[in-house]
């Protein structure tokens, strides 16, 4: 655990140390590691308790009622909503008690802690407020607003947002659409990832949300812009499905494992909480070989699966199902009672990442069961393969993705510019989007070499997530803004931290400080505190607090709420001979206060923090 990680001893002499070469890059890499009187709106909330089947009853029986796809055609209107080729404009209206309020909320993550964890889906814990909302100047009154997201997506500056335009009218639609998801593109500097990954899903044949842009003010105020994907529920299976009376569920953090099943959220009001065929496929997976495959393919659209999985893989969505058992739908269709996957949330898709660290295998996903028992299966591996393949050929056009990502960035380009995400959009942006760039250029290259060669997969599965609480600590930081990544944070500023940990507590009367906007954690203000390891003078720890820049004012105090890139901060390990950094936990509540501070660089950053820790290597 982290106590063990960092072997604190008792309280003993200040320690100040030279900063070692890299130490600043490698505090940039941890960071990556890493959720009106009188108006008729005033008060108005609606509870959303992380499922919303009962709140959605009214609109699955719509849709039910119209019968299979082809019935009742979508309209010109709705469809214009995803048209790629158009920025909406949503503009919001609420009292600014409700939209505070609003961005302020925070999911319940207790679900991860120990005893206990992980025994059902993730509660959303977050209301909705009744709001005026415009789309492309076409209005409706009373509909509903809240935040969404999960760790990665939370912010309280731009909040991830849905809207429910019959959360309070019944039968009240946009153009005959009910809902809207608009994501804050929060991990991708980019921007235009998620929109590109689902249109490669859909011309590989898979079902997949269709995608565009906005552009949202709240109150007036330019939130930059988002991206506006459609929403996975009854209208969408209608689209793609022979009926749309089947069970969806989504996964998050979620497989088909003992013990994992009840994580998978039922996500239409007639879903029922365990459908049978969840619990076959999970059994199907524990047969030897000579009968795994035959046994799939009585409760599996197993074609279908290796067109998703391929694309999974092409794209590198190792945020999704076979990279990590995360991000993801499944429907179980009443005609055959098969399952189907729907991909999702592929914000960090088209980059090198990968969970297993940077020695896994390039274009190989296997993090989830099915996935590795498919590709460890003789025959399976190979149906894989094929699938890759022709996947690949069909839909990996390098000059035709490098012309639509020019395409959306030009676009979205008047928007991006002022987005209140990204400290310097007209740096960062393009830095990202060549990135994509290159790395488009060169996938197809590994993607063969795997194709050619098949690596093993040998890693071990993983075990379910879950923490618990190690250290209390609290502290104070004296720097100025726009330090972060300085060279040495010994002379940029200092701090202190004291607090307790198993193994005893531990005192440090002096560290290095900095603050900023930290490379990989874009839309975040990072404190960073950085201090020689008591017990090992190679060692160094890495202690940084982030928030959103809206907070960073003077006289502001904030909860932090953890974890890794949902809130609160990291704290890290850095060895000066290895160069190796350690994230050993990560924030899970805590108070952070500025007496001073401001985001003009070299203006003073000032103030207190009292945390608690969870540590990261935490399981059942």
């Amino acid at each position: 655990m982290v106590a063990r990680a960092l072997s604190l001893p008792p309280p003993q002499a200040s320690v100040v140390g030279p900063w070692p070469p890299r130490l600043a890059a490698m505090v940039a890499l941890a960071l990556a590691f890493g959720c009106s009187s009188g108006s008729p709106l005033d008060g108005a909330t609606q509870r959303d308790g992380g499922s919303e089947a009962v709140a959605d009853a009214a609109a699955d029986v719509a849709v039910d009622a119209q019968g299979a796809p082809g019935d009742t055609a979508e309209t010109p209107a709705a469809s214009a909503l995803y048209d790629p080729e158009r920025l909406l404009v949503v503009d919001i209206e609420l009292p600014a008690a409700d939209w505070d309020a609003l961005r302020k909320q925070q999911r319940d993550m207790s679900n991860f802690l120990q005893p206990g964890c992980r025994d059902g889906p993730f509660e959303s814990g977050f209301s909705y407020r009744k709001a005026r909302v415009s789309v492309d100047g076409v209005a409706l009154d009373h509909v509903g607003v809240r935040k969404k997201g999960f760790v990665g997506s939370m912010s309280e500056s731009k909040p991830s947002l849905k809207l429910k335009f019959d959360a309070f009218t019944p039968g009240q639609l946009l153009h005959g659409v009910e809902r809207m998801a608009l994501n804050n593109n929060r991990q991708d500097r980019s921007f235009v990832r998620t929109c590109l990954a689902y249109q490669l899903f859909a011309q590989a044949g898979v079902p997949a949300p269709r995608c565009n842009f906005a552009h949202v003010r709240v109150n007036g105020e330019s939130l930059g812009l988002y991206t506006h994907v459609e929403t996975v529920k009854k209208r969408f299976l209608k689209r793609h499905f022979a009926s749309a009376k089947g069970h969806l569920y989504e996964g998050t953090l979620s497989d088909f494992r003992p013990g994992w099943l009840a994580t998978l959220e039922p996500k239409t009001s007639d879903t029922a909480p365990a459908h049978p065929a969840l619990a076959q496929l999970s059994a199907a997976l524990e047969l030897p070989d000579d009968q795994l495959l035959p046994t799939l393919q009585q409760l599996l659209d197993l074609p279908a699966f290796l067109r998703f999985w391929a694309v999974e893989v092409l794209i590198n969505h190792a945020d999704g199902y076979s990279g990590n058992a995360n991000n993801f739908f499944v429907y179980v269709a009443p005609d055959s009672g098969r399952v189907h996957f729907v991909p999702w949330g592929p914000d960090l898709a088209f980059v090198d990442h990968s969970f297993e660290g940077a020695d896994a295998p390039s274009a190989v996903l296997c993090r989830s069961r099915l996935a590795r028992r498919l590709y460890q299966h003789p025959q399976g591996q190979k149906q894989y393969l094929a699938a890759l393949k022709s996947v690949a050929d069909a839909v990996w056009d390098v000059q035709a993705i490098q012309s639509e990502i020019e395409r959306m960035t030009q676009l979205i380009a008047p928007v991006v510019a002022h987005d209140v995400r990204t400290p310097n959009p007209a740096l960062s942006v393009p830095k990202a989007v060549a990135a994509m760039q290159g790395w488009v250029a060169g996938r197809r290259q590994r993607i063969d070499a795997v194709l050619s060669a098949p690596p093993p997969w040998s890693y071990p599965e993983p075990e379910r997530v879950c923490f618990t609480k190690t250290i209390q600590a609290k502290g104070t930081f004296k720097t100025t803004f726009g330090t972060q990544g300085a060279p040495n944070a010994f002379v940029t500023g200092t701090g202190t931290v004291v607090g307790s940990a198993p193994e005893g507590s531990f005192d440090v009367q002096s560290t290095g400080a900095t603050s900023g906007y930290p490379e990989n954690q874009p839309g975040k203000v990072a404190v960073t505190l950085v201090f020689q390891h008591p017990d090992d003078k190679q060692v160094y720890v890495v202690l940084s607090l982030l928030t959103d820049p809206a907070n960073v004012q003077s006289g502001v105090s904030v909860a932090l709420h953890g974890l890794l890139a949902g809130g609160g901060g990291f704290m890290a390990t850095f060895h000066t001979v290895t160069k190796k950094v350690t994230p050993v936990a990560a924030v899970w509540s805590g108070q952070l206060t500025f007496e001073a501070a401001s985001l003009t660089p070299g203006s003073k950053v000032e103030g207190t923090f009292e945390t608690e820790w969870v540590a990261l290597d935490g399981t059942p």
